[in-house]
């Protein structure tokens, strides 16, 4: 189970009382190496701070530092209590930080060392409304809620544990109570009061004996046995003893002069400052506000103009047959956007195109569904080329290890440069059957991401989705020099992927692009598109990828955005949402709300790809959560 800690201390210098916490952190983590957690009083106020990592990289990591300068007081005369956590994970991944600990609640947090077997009975019969599946998130809830009906934090607790099934060690601390609560059911808590300034308490008596051996203190561990607990001051350390299975006897530890604000000062995107018009952060690169507290985007974005039907209709009546003959080419991955263009090319404009499917490795499988079931409704044949799936796996592979030795956001187009040559079997497949036309399903301003290139130090406006072909060869070459020298400065690139990653940017930005764009002339409807793909041809979504299903059709969508997310505070949905609000399609509230759906991790998603490419998820995931943040919060 998990490893819990908690300090009482006075009069300690700054320096002094981070010793304390970080000895506490290394003697514990062998308790819980998958996230760890503290929460800290200073000054009427607790802060907490959790990660999803080992305590040993927590307080080595730049945003614990930051945390520790803002909520420990330099004053010697100060006094902090804390709690502090390693957890082992039973219930609720530890990816998504509400999961973590420290808990918290209006009112309390805490920290919990065990099961609790009963929880989803506990939350449905309490009508407990929890952000995860964590059962001490249920436990920590049904605490607070018998705390605002009155009843003392001890009494509650004594309630708490005739109620519950599984085994808890608890150390709490509340709002507007001034003293640090811990109980066992279990035994499973050993405490002791080094002088009149210092307290401690852990999981197990090694830690705390190795602890006061350390600081040369003289003092005797005491256990707490099942079925008791501890009340200790914070104000002047008395501790008072009282029982879990007699309410009567237990203290009345309120306080009408005491009161602290509980506030989480973990990493989250959700407390970047954004655009007051559409959502996109002010850590987004090169971008600007103005006094209104409008971005530099927003203010030069002009709406999309669609070249037309009618322009599109003259266009491909000029290689349209009147034999049924083929008379184009258009990719299809199985995504809504090549499902739907495939559809109105075939149905709506009278085409006779045969399709191809370029698949590199990472194709959904839902996606793969979706193409048989266009191509038999339709009647249109299909082209497959597959990448070798094993090479393929092994670039994208050493790309990532490439990119966490040496993190840089601009460098992230490596992991997916192996779909790009679909460009080139756009140019191939449309000369092995003697056409001059070949259709993309793209081209629709939505799309449009100027953090790709802002990321490598490029500050361009894009306008109308353009063409990575019509980049300019300015822009080109700074593209080209920037992943060159990144190559060449990280000798994790230098693998066999590197002429994958030249064949990508050569099909992207050199050979002549002569596609037509499918949504640079006919509008999008989404909810005509939703409609005409569910109803004419049961096109499957993948609820796995989430809500929106944009890009549903390769795995390494969720990967990438997880990175964008975690690092930077944005992904592409942040864009994708921001965008859709400027061409008048969503309010800004509905993009924000949407935004918070497509941003869940897509874990599904996430471990069917790290199966394809061979690489170990969690070790990865952590990896990338130990980079610091790009954002402020």
């Amino acid at each position: 189970m998990c490893g819990i800690f908690g300090i009482v201390s006075r009069n300690h210098s700054k320096v002094k009382n981070l010793s304390f916490i970080n000895r506490l952190f290394s003697l514990t983590e062998p308790r819980g190496r998958q996230a760890a957690g503290l929460t800290l009083y200073n000054n009427e106020v607790i802060h907490v701070f959790k990660r999803p990592l080992t305590a040993s990289r927590l307080i080595k990591s730049s945003e614990y530092s930051k945390f520790i300068q803002k909520s420990i007081p330099d004053n010697p005369q100060g006094v902090i209590a804390t709690l502090g956590h390693c957890r082992l994970v039973t219930d609720g991944s530890e990816l998504k930080n509400e999961h973590n600990q420290p808990l918290y609640t209006k009112n309390l947090s805490g920290v919990h060392n065990g099961v609790i077997n009963n929880f989803e009975r506990l939350k449905d019969e309490n009508r407990l409304e929890t952000e995860g599946i964590s059962d001490s998130e249920v436990l920590f809830k049904y605490l607070e809620q018998k705390i605002q009906l009155g009843t003392s934090p001890e009494n509650a607790l004594s309630e708490i544990y005739g109620e519950i099934r599984g085994a808890a060690s608890l150390g709490i601390l509340f709002s507007k109570v001034p003293r640090m609560v811990i109980s066992t059911n279990f035994g499973s808590l050993y405490y002791a009061k080094l002088n009149e300034d210092l307290f401690i308490f852990a999981s197990e008596e090694m830690i705390v004996s190795k602890f006061i051996e350390h600081e040369s203190f003289n003092s005797p561990i005491f256990k707490l046995n099942p079925g008791e607990g501890r009340s200790i001051s914070i104000q002047d350390l008395n501790i008072k003893c009282f029982s879990l299975e007699n309410k009567a006897s237990n203290i009345n530890t309120s306080s009408n002069a005491f009161s602290a604000n509980i506030v989480d000062l973990s990493p989250s995107p959700k407390n970047i400052k954004r655009c007051k018009r559409c959502i996109l952060p002010e850590n987004y690169p090169f971008l600007r506000f103005d006094s209104h507290g409008i971005c530099s985007i927003c203010n030069k974005y002009k709406k999309q103009q669609f070249h037309g039907k009618e322009a599109l209709e003259r266009l491909l009546s000029k290689y349209r047959s009147k034999n049924g003959e083929i008379d184009c080419v258009i990719g299809l991955s199985g995504g809504r956007d090549s499902s739907y263009g495939l559809h109105l090319l075939k149905e709506e404009f009278g085409m006779n195109p045969i399709a191809f499917s370029y698949d590199w490795l990472l194709t959904s499988r839902k996606a793969r569904h979706n193409i048989a079931k266009m191509a038999g409704a339709l009647g249109v044949e299909v082209i497959y080329r597959c990448g070798d799936y094993q090479t393929q796996a092994k670039n994208i592979r050493e790309n990532i290890y490439g990119f966490l030795k040496e993190p840089d956001l601009g460098m992230m187009t490596f992991v997916q440069a192996g779909d790009k040559e679909m460009y080139h079997w756009g140019r191939q497949i449309r000369k092995e059957k003697k056409q001059k036309l070949t259709v993309w399903c793209s081209g629709y301003q939505l799309e449009q991401r100027e953090f790709f290139i802002g990321y490598c130090g490029i500050n361009k406006t894009l306008i109308n989705n353009p063409r990575l072909y019509d980049y300019g060869w300015i822009t080109k070459l700074r593209l080209a020099i920037y992943y060159g020298m990144k190559t060449l400065k990280n000798p994790s690139y230098w693998n066999k992927s590197i002429w994958d990653n030249f064949m990508a940017f050569w099909h992207c930005f050199v050979a002549r692009d002569d596609f037509l764009y499918l949504f640079n002339y006919y509008p999008w409807n989404e909810r005509e598109v939703e409609q005409v793909l569910k109803e004419r041809y049961d096109w499957e979504a993948d609820l796995n990828y989430g809500v929106n299903q944009w890009r549903m059709d390769d795995f390494h969508t969720a990967f990438i955005n997880y990175v964008y997310y975690t690092v930077g505070g944005f992904s592409e949905f942040d864009d994708f949402r921001s965008n859709q609000i400027r061409e008048g399609l969503i309010s800004r509230d509905e993009a924000l709300r949407l935004t918070a759906i497509d941003n869940n991790i897509r874990y599904e998603s996430l471990l069917e790809f790290s199966n394809l490419v061979g690489f170990n998820l969690e070790h990865v995931l952590k990896e990338i959560e130990a980079i610091p943040k790009l954002y402020n919060y």
